[in-house]
């Protein structure tokens, strides 16, 4: 079980009511998990690693409720820029039909490093062009993500119903 200690932390946001902020931090992490938090004032613990975070605000993970991870491959398609949802849907479902899995793992890698960029590290995404619930394509999603850090929630099914609507039927 190795442990990592990160220290000299500027400002640390622990999301306790009784603390705003704690100035020179450490955070010890076993296995992924904080395990301890404490001052200047309080020994830093021994571990295998040691990272300084001098500089640094730390806050908890962000958490997005809503993706779509397959669109981060499809933003800038021509036609699609600048439109109503309805007229931005019927441009690019005729694209996002052809994505195969190597697409859909792309995207995944593509979507969770921009999240954890932007400081999240959980996400739930809407994989609903996943056809017949695919086990193998939602492992090999899964796995993208996990590869990257991103811990994933898939929600899987959402647009069918709606589209004959947005298409005339």
């Amino acid at each position: 079980m190795p442990r990592t200690v990160l220290t000299d932390i500027d400002w640390l946001y622990p999301c306790t009511a009784e603390t705003s902020f704690i100035r020179n931090a450490w955070i010890l992490v076993q296995d992924s998990t904080v395990v301890d938090l404490g001052t200047a004032d309080r020994p830093i613990p021994e571990s295998e690693e040691r990272i300084s975070l001098r500089g640094c605000i730390v806050t908890p993970g962000f958490i997005n409720l809503h993706h779509h991870f397959f669109q981060s491959l499809t933003r800038a398609v021509l036609g699609s820029e600048k439109s109503s949802i309805l007229t931005w849907l019927l441009a690019l479902y005729p694209v996002w039909v052809h994505l195969d899995p190597c697409s859909m793992v792309a995207a995944t890698r593509v979507a969770a490093t921009e999240l954890l960029l932007g400081g999240c590290t959980t996400s739930a995404d809407h994989s609903y062009l996943v056809s017949d619930n695919d086990e193998e394509l939602l492992e090999q999603e899964v796995a993208a993500a996990r590869d990257r850090g991103l811990r994933l929630h898939l929600v899987v099914g959402a647009a069918p119903a709606l589209e004959g609507v947005w298409r005339g039927s």
